[in-house]
């Protein structure tokens, strides 16, 4: 018994950095760089488990626009919206936020596509993702909310 004192006390020296790093993830974290430049703004609470992050022209390689991704993050459903410049202008962030908090607020429930949907409507084409992973913004703002999901990493 006495030796198993010494590798559990190693075990939890090792394990309270993760800890204390997992306690210590802020919004700010989220905000990744290149060359200097912020890929994506704050991801923003929506409340009710819901986190949403605008992503700037160029922070992905795969979709030019900018995108809202707001995330449900207790299921790790994610609802993508891209803002394309269109003949009438280019939507806004805001305007995706705008559609998605009369969703929450409504006392009729709305699912997923139907949000999608109606942003579509707006000019800002969207889609449903599934993913196996949470967002950095779920980590900051819900991380008991992680459940199964791989946790989010900062190389992700």
């Amino acid at each position: 018994m006495r030796h198993l004192r010494p590798l559990l006390a190693l075990g939890l020296a090792l394990a309270a950095p993760v800890a204390l790093l997992a306690q210590e993830l802020t919004p700010e974290a989220c905000v990744v760089e290149r060359d200097g430049a912020p890929l994506a703004d704050l991801p923003v609470d929506l409340g009710s488990g819901f986190v949403a992050q605008y992503f700037h022209p160029g922070a992905s390689d795969l979709v030019p626009d900018g995108f809202v991704m707001i995330a449900e993050c207790a299921s790790a459903t994610r609802l993508v919206a891209g803002l394309p410049l269109t003949e009438t202008g280019r939507r806004t962030p805001e305007d995706v936020l705008t559609v998605m908090r009369a969703a929450l607020a409504s006392d009729e429930a709305q699912t997923g596509q139907q949000i999608a949907s109606a942003l579509t409507l707006i000019g800002a084409p969207a889609q449903l993702r599934s993913a196996e992973s949470e967002t950095c913004g779920c980590a900051a703002y819900y991380p008991e909310a992680q459940g199964d999901k791989a946790p989010w990493e900062e190389t992700q």
